[in-house]
């Protein structure tokens, strides 16, 4: 169903409300919010970082500009709360020394599933998304997990406790949520 206005699907303003951002939004005093089809979060420590999601492929650069401002320190963990790409997308602009990447067990294998049927999702998802995304040279990336969570992860980092838990059949059977 397309918005009258511009004849582009209703999603289009949500998934785009981020295009124009150029500061991080504050959600605490050490959480801020890159907004993106699926939305990226910075946690300052006072070790480094921690990021959950970093966003989809074609929004990484800006994301990571927006955040920049608001950095304290190395980026410590990426978690990734599921196999979509616009949740991962980001992870080769983020990445730096010492990073270590955080996901489900089931990680590798939805994203191997999506792999496999990538020419099918495409011609389907690209009527959704026609008009909607601006760039259509996107390669997801192969993202490698450094630390599989299977139950339950938590770690410490800078006097933040991040609880990582398992939570297949969520929105995708790889799907986990954090606690701090």
């Amino acid at each position: 169903i397309a918005d009258s206005e511009d004849s582009k699907p209703m999603l289009a303003s949500l998934v785009q409300s981020g295009d124009q951002q150029t500061e991080a939004i504050a959600i605490n005093d050490f959480i801020f919010m890159a907004k993106d089809i699926s939305n990226a979060y910075l946690v300052n420590t006072d070790e480094g970082d921690v990021m959950i999601n970093t966003g989809f492929v074609a929004s990484a650069e800006r994301n990571k500009a927006v955040f920049k401002p608001v950095r304290t320190g190395p980026l410590k963990a990426i978690i990734l709360t599921q196999a979509h790409a616009d949740h991962f997308g980001g992870v080769p602009e983020f990445l730096e020394p010492g990073t270590k990447i955080i996901a489900e067990r089931r990680f590798s294998d939805t994203c191997g599933y999506f792999t496999m049927l990538d020419a099918y999702l495409r011609r389907r998802s690209g009527k959704l998304w026609t008009g909607t995304i601006k760039r259509r040279d996107i390669m997801v990336p192969k993202v490698v997990p450094d630390i599989i969570v299977d139950g339950e992860y938590s770690f410490e980092s800078g006097g933040r406790t991040f609880q990582v838990i398992s939570t297949p059949g969520g929105e995708a059977p790889d799907s986990v949520v954090r606690t701090d």
